[in-house]
């Protein structure tokens, strides 16, 4: 592993909170003012996200288990619910404030004010999200779910908006 791995995965341990609290900078291991690819798939390497989000150890991450993996970077303070803030910021972070129109109360199916787990993930499940992820992530197969080798690239693809190779400030959520 080169020092500027080494630096890069210093910062990302040092930031990876619940709610991935990184910053671009954390990232940006070359200094480029973006994260590229390679940085990308370098930061969640270190970070284990495939394994985290592979609930099943299958090697393939399916739509539930992509559903588990966002309700873990929504629920910012880690309680294990998502509060009506919660889960507004992150359905808009990841999806966009204008491009989905959904209401936090019609998955709330116990009318608690707190998102479960299960309410989140079976609420996701007949929504059209992971459909629109795959699609615009380029994944050809989404009812297959994603292996390892075409989750980060996918994940990589959802965050460049501009489809530009790299990733900027202020084009991902993933970096708050």
């Amino acid at each position: 592993m080169n020092r500027m791995h080494v630096v890069l995965m210093s910062a990302i341990l040092a930031f990876a909170g619940p709610a991935g609290a990184q910053s671009l900078e954390d990232w940006d291991a070359d200094g480029s003012g973006a994260v590229s690819q390679q940085e990308w798939t370098t930061g969640l390497d270190i970070l284990g996200l495939f394994s985290d989000w592979d609930a099943d150890g299958s090697g393939i991450v399916d739509e539930g288990e992509f559903a588990g993996g966002l309700f873990g970077r929504f629920d910012q303070d880690g309680d294990g619910a998502l509060t009506a803030s919660e889960w507004d910021d992150g359905i808009d972070a990841w999806y966009g404030e204008e491009a989905v129109d959904l209401d936090f109360d019609a998955w709330n199916s116990d009318d608690d004010d707190m998102l479960s787990a299960d309410e989140f993930t079976d609420s996701f499940r007949v929504s059209d999200l992971y459909e629109r992820f795959a699609a615009e992530a380029n994944i050809t197969d989404p009812a297959s779910g994603i292996g390892e080798d075409a989750f980060a690239p996918a994940l990589f693809d959802w965050f460049d908006a501009d489809d530009d190779q790299e990733i900027a400030p202020g084009e991902s959520a993933w970096f708050g």
